[in-house]
């Protein structure tokens, strides 16, 4: 990834640009008024960038799933 005027050109969404951290993202859903928005969050140091993809959600709340240990 590198840094532009702009914000952050990523040509691998691998990569924090702030703390280097090499193994990929988190994610988590923002919604505003214009829908749904994922949110990538670097495990590492909890920078977040919003690459600018729109959700389309099935349901209207959660439905508890598995859960993971």
């Amino acid at each position: 990834m590198e840094t532009t005027g702009k914000g952050v050109s990523m040509t691998e969404i691998r990569v924090c640009v702030v703390c280097d951290y090499q193994r990929g993202f988190h994610f988590s859903v923002k919604s505003d008024e214009n829908g749904h928005h994922l949110v990538l969050i670097c495990p590492s140091c909890g920078q977040s960038y919003r690459p600018g993809w729109q959700l389309t959600l099935a349901a209207e709340h959660l439905e508890k799933g598995a859960v993971y240990e």
